[in-house]
């Protein structure tokens, strides 16, 4: 922009006026990825964004280009963080600058049921029938590190890869433990 001088009285001078440029540079703007979350095998979610940085009561609508956004997680994608990142944003008087965010990738919930069982005192337990459901991507109870046996101590929960094993039927315990005349094999 021009800057120009006037007005300027002195008795015993007269002006002459030179003209000067001020220089208007844009705005220092950061756009901040959201960090962003997904169950396991779940599509990844639309990511948002939110600047710091906007004068003058400006907002994310000044922007005449929105960032497009990177992750390297996709819909198969294991447990885990990735990286977000983000790119291509236009805006008139600001120069735009990104920080990532980050997809925290979440275990899927996977029960396991059984049927109510019967059995005479001080005989052996009847095989029992495990019922699965929630698995994804084609995979079964094979992905399980640890399985359930007639024989096996039962826990609550498990960790596994990209399932998390909880409401395990307690109807499971309660079948396999010995009458309360003899030591019961599950706590």
């Amino acid at each position: 922009y021009e800057i120009t001088l006037n007005g300027g009285v002195a008795r015993n001078y007269t002006f002459e006026y030179g003209m000067g440029t001020l220089t208007i540079e844009k705005a220092p703007l950061t756009l901040i990825v959201d960090d962003a979350s997904k169950i396991y095998f779940d599509e990844n979610p639309e990511f948002t964004f939110h600047g710091e940085g906007f004068k003058n009561s400006d907002t994310k609508d000044v922007l005449t280009a929105w960032p497009t956004f990177n992750c390297s997680a996709q819909k198969m994608s294991g447990v885990g963080e990735y990286e977000i990142t983000a790119e291509g944003a236009v805006a008139e008087n600001y120069e735009i600058s990104y920080q990532s965010g980050k997809l925290s990738i979440e275990k899927r919930t996977v029960e396991i049921t059984v049927a109510n069982y019967s059995r005479i005192y001080n005989e052996e337990n009847p095989e029992f029938t495990l019922t699965y459901s929630g698995f994804v991507n084609n995979e079964k109870e094979n992905v399980l590190t640890i399985m359930i046996s007639d024989n096996s101590e039962i826990p609550n929960s498990w960790d596994v890869d990209n399932l998390e094993i909880v409401e395990i039927n307690d109807v499971i315990k309660k079948e396999l433990a010995e009458t309360e005349h003899t030591q019961g094999i599950f706590a």
